[in-house]
C-alpha cells in the first residue's frame, strides 16, 4: 500500500496500528519514518494543490493517535501547521485567513528546515 493510500484510509479513520506496522516492515522503516513521510507527503500535496486542507488536516488529527504521539520534530511542525488553520486567532481579525496566515507558512518553513 502506498503513502497516498495510507493516507486515504487515515482520514477515513480506517488505518489502524497493524496496518502502520506491516507497511514499516514491508518498507523496512520504523514508525517514526513511516510517520515523517507522511506529514511530508500531507505538507507538499497541500501546498502544491493535491488535496485541500480539510483531507490534510484530518489526516494529521487521525495520525496523532496512531502515532501514540511519537513523532520527529519534523512531523509535529506538519501537524502544528494544520492544527493552527482549524480557527480564528484571537489576535486576529475574522477577516484573516487561518491557513494562508499560519498553515501554509509552518508547511514551507517544517520543509525548507527538513532539506
Amino acid at each position: 500500500m502506498n503513502i497516498e493510500a495510507m493516507a486515504i484510509r487515515c482520514e477515513d479513520q480506517k488505518l489502524s496500528s497493524p496496518d502502520v506496522d506491516a507497511a514499516c516492515q514491508v518498507a523496512k522503516i520504523s514508525r517514526l519514518e513511516f510517520f515523517d513521510e507522511l506529514a511530508r507527503w500531507l505538507a507538499a500535496e497541500f501546498l502544491e494543490g493535491r488535496r485541500d486542507f480539510t483531507f490534510c488536516d484530518s489526516v494529521a488529527n487521525n495520525m496523532m493517535p496512531l502515532a501514540e504521539w511519537n513523532l520527529t520534530d519534523f512531523a509535529w511542525s506538519v501537524f502544528h501547521a494544520f492544527d493552527n488553520g482549524e480557527f480564528y486567532h484571537p489576535e486576529d481579525s475574522r477577516d484573516v485567513d487561518p491557513v494562508e496566515k499560519y498553515t501554509r507558512p509552518m508547511l514551507r518553513q517544517a520543509l525548507a528546515e527538513k532539506e
